[in-house]
């Protein structure tokens, strides 16, 4: 129930506030999605309050809500001020190279084993998707911070080039709650999150054709 209510965000119940402030405040978040769909357009009071706590120091936790928050409102990460995205990108860096395969499933069955590693893995590369529109910010420094000759930028397309290997390793698919419509070569199984990623992040051409068609915030996917 309060997680449906968080989905409400602004419009949401003092108690449902509560429970996100709980969790932001000790720094044990048990629901990333409930906090990231909380924070909404981040313009009450406590939503605010909220996010200045997720970015003050920035960890996994904190990735994990954006992850969530930036594909539920369009306008979230116009709220990072230059600081805060390079924090940020700095987390979201160290967590995409701690990606390991998939662990091996000790019954023939495990899905919660596979789901959780699917999951662990996709947050980190959905919230880079969000964030490279900062290349529209109207801050010419925050502007600048992803465009593809930039070194950081380069070393996020060696991560994702990892992490490519990494799926393709665990034999596993990579479920995304980004809906991306995409044409790639036939015969190439890459996820459309990494195949997406790997073309905003390079600068190939190709990258104009791709369409975010969807989100889906159904968590039986």
């Amino acid at each position: 129930m309060l997680f449906l209510l968080a989905c409400l965000h602004k419009d949401t119940t003092e108690d449902c506030v509560r429970w996100i402030t709980n969790q932001v405040e000790r720094g044990d978040i048990r629901d990333p999605r409930a906090v990231g769909f909380a924070l909404g357009d981040v313009s009450e009071d406590w939503q605010q309050y909220l996010l200045s706590k997720l970015v003050a120091h920035p960890k996994s936790d904190s990735i994990r809500v954006f992850a969530y928050a930036i594909w539920r409102e369009q306008h979230f990460v116009e709220r990072f001020n230059l600081a805060e995205v390079k924090s940020t990108l700095t987390v979201l860096d160290t967590m995409l190279g701690q990606i390991e395969p998939c662990p091996p499933r000790k019954y023939q069955n495990d899905k919660w084993t596979v789901r959780n590693w699917v999951r662990a893995t996709a947050e980190p590369l959905e919230l880079l998707l969000g964030l490279l529109r900062t290349r529209s910010s109207a801050n010419p420094e925050i502007q600048m911070l992803l465009q593809p000759h930039q070194r950081i930028t380069k070393e996020f397309a060696k991560q994702v080039e990892r992490v490519t290997e990494i799926v393709a390793q665990s034999n596993v698919t990579l479920f995304s709650r980004v809906q991306i419509n995409l044409q790639k070569p036939q015969g190439d199984r890459t996820s459309d999150l990494l195949y997406a990623l790997r073309l905003y992040l390079t600068g190939d051409d190709g990258a104009h054709a791709i369409h975010i068609s969807s989100v889906s915030d159904n968590e039986n996917d």
